[in-house]
């Protein structure tokens, strides 16, 4: 191919047509100039001085002087009219000059971007104007060559899009594979059963002395007795050899509290206070604010053992996500939290992912939906029914699940690496079809 550097001014020429140059323009909608998708309809427009604005029709390059720095131009692809703010540069490519979508392609590149910031003018805020943007230089072949460069390089990006499809369907399946296992697992589906385990009666036994130990020694208080469960509140079957048990029948659920902010005693201790904000995974080691016993004292904070589920009882996330973590160290909860601390240690990690598994029976039953933050129905669901395997089948249970989700994982990285490589494939092909050879 013959290529050639030449300033962008000997291929583009300015448009700039008002709309109260071309009569009527009742008709044309008002657009806008989106980084992420092009050409858009405009919400914003002042209709009322619709005759100032600029027209716009297929092939125009339309971008906000201000905005250009970052990528925000587009063209216009349909064949359409439309109307545009006055404060947008329009500008066309000449005839047989440079393919419009490759020019696109250019402008967007790190070396479009690169020569788009040196020579915008202004310090604070810079801005390029048209005849700024004809200084930039671009090494293009001639334009039937650059036709069957354009060809290649589309061919190059469909293959590219179908294989980002592929991804993207692969990390779905991913994601119901885990929801899957979870839910098999809660269901006593994931793992054959053992006639030699302990009953779950034991089980139950030594949950109930527990909880009446704590009681005698005041610890937690003297509650009303639970109800049994009636057969139409069971959402599924589970094996023989289970239970169901309501969930308060196994942990003690409280809340929590905020100290007072404008008390500095209250604040920067060494106890972790875990907010909605801090529930970013399945366990929570430390958080950026601690509070001091002397703030859990004088306030409705709690101090929370080590080994609690921590659930968020109040927030937007609730809509599509119930978050459960488990404390691994003494902490305090805020009030938009609520507290799971059961009454044997050892059965924190299988009710975090019996919760898990139940994610969607709990959002659906036990969630009171709002505008824009939602909460958990305290009383509905402290009582929900829960499955309850024996003790040494739910320690099964959490082994074989770690196990297939460390292969998730693994899995899922190994997509998004790919991922990464598609991208990069896609970024050499558009760098090659915009150097010389």
């Amino acid at each position: 191919m013959s290529w050639k550097k030449v300033k962008l001014g000997d291929l583009l020429e300015y448009y700039s047509v008002r709309a109260k140059d071309v009569g009527s323009s009742t008709d044309l909608e008002f657009c806008g100039v989106s980084k992420e998708d092009g050409i858009t309809i405009s919400k914003y427009a002042a209709e009322d001085k619709a005759e100032e604005y600029k027209v716009i029709e297929k092939g125009c390059f339309a971008y906000n002087p201000y905005r250009i720095n970052v990528g925000s131009i587009a063209l216009m692809q349909e064949d359409k009219k439309g109307l545009i703010s006055p404060a947008y540069v329009i500008f066309k490519p000449k005839p047989n000059s440079i393919i419009p979508e490759l020019l696109l392609k250019f402008l967007k590149s790190a070396e479009g971007l690169r020569q788009i910031k040196q020579n915008a003018r202004g310090t604070v805020r810079q801005a390029l104007r048209f005849e700024d943007l004809c200084k930039i230089e671009i090494t293009i072949p001639k334009y039937d060559e650059q036709l069957e460069l354009y060809k290649n390089l589309e061919i190059t990006q469909n293959i590219c899009y179908k294989i980002k499809l592929e991804h993207s369907y692969q990390l779905d399946l991913l994601k119901k594979l885990r929801q899957q296992i979870l839910q098999d697992a809660v269901q006593g589906k994931l793992l054959p059963q053992d006639p030699n385990d302990e009953p779950v009666s034991v089980l139950l036994e030594r949950i109930k002395a527990e909880k009446e130990k704590l009681v005698r020694e005041k610890k937690i208080k003297k509650e009303k007795l639970l109800t049994p469960i009636k057969p139409e509140e069971v959402p599924f079957e589970i094996p023989d050899n289970w239970e169901w048990c309501r969930l308060r029948g196994v942990g003690f659920i409280t809340g929590g509290g905020t100290p007072s902010m404008a008390n500095p005693a209250f604040w920067n201790g060494d106890i972790p206070w875990i907010s909605p904000k801090d529930m970013n995974g399945e366990f929570i080691a430390d958080t950026e604010m601690k509070v001091t016993q002397k703030g859990i004292d004088n306030s409705s904070a709690k101090r929370i053992p080590k080994g609690s589920l921590i659930i968020v009882g109040r927030s937007g996330i609730l809509k599509r996500k119930l978050p459960v973590a488990i404390n691994l160290m003494p902490c305090t909860v805020n009030q938009d939290m609520k507290v799971i601390i059961p009454y044997l240690c050892g059965m924190n990690r299988y009710l975090q992912l019996m919760l898990f598994g139940m994610e969607k029976i709990v959002l659906k039953d036990f969630v009171k939906f709002g505008m824009t933050v939602h909460s958990l129905k305290y009383d509905e669901f402290a009582i929900m029914p829960i499955p309850l395997p024996p003790i040494s089948e739910q320690y099964r249970i959490v082994t074989k699940i770690e196990k297939l989700m460390t292969l998730c994982d693994e899995l899922e990285q190994s997509v998004q690496q790919n991922q990464k490589y598609t991208q990069e494939l896609l970024q050499v092909a558009l760098k090659e079809a915009l150097e010389p050879k």
